[in-house]
């Protein structure tokens, strides 16, 4: 994704959801050693709990390591809520296999990020690549958008 957010510590993000800190710190593993190998030694993936919203309101959430969070019975009931209401989520939550290796849509997320970090004068896209051609097509729909970070 592309984070627009003032407060965000990168611009550009990629999520994979891990059902515990142990099995994050191997795909961390295996994760690095890919990019690594695959697209730069300058690249690196970090765990982190939950969204960086729910961490302004509850400091110390987002850091993995932190056990002391302490869970609020009254958020059992805005859960059910959303349970209910959203019932495709009940089998996200379920094993499901994942998809070996990258795909052709994989490759065009990331070149459009690297376009859109060139396009907005973001150079951290040279930490992947250090020169990157701008894509006249995506560049027009970027500015038709007003898909700008100076906005």
């Amino acid at each position: 994704m592309i984070d627009l957010r003032k407060n965000s510590k990168a611009n550009y993000k990629g999520f994979i959801y891990c059902r515990s800190i142990e099995d994050a710190m191997v795909v961390r593993e295996t994760i690095n050693k890919v990019l690594k190998i695959n697209i730069s030694e300058r690249l690196s993936a970090n765990i982190k709990r939950g969204c960086s919203s729910f961490n302004d309101l509850y400091q110390g959430y987002e850091n993995p390591k932190n056990n002391k969070v302490n869970y609020n019975s009254n958020w059992k009931q805005y859960e059910k809520v959303i349970d209910e209401k959203f019932t495709k989520f009940q089998s996200i939550k379920k094993n499901q296999e994942t998809i070996k290796g990258i795909s052709f849509n994989d490759i065009m997320i990331i070149r459009n990020w690297l376009f859109f970090a060139k396009l907005n004068n973001d150079e951290s896209y040279k930490k992947i690549i250090d020169n990157i051609h701008l894509n006249l097509n995506l560049k027009k729909i970027i500015e038709q958008n007003k898909l700008n970070i100076n906005n």
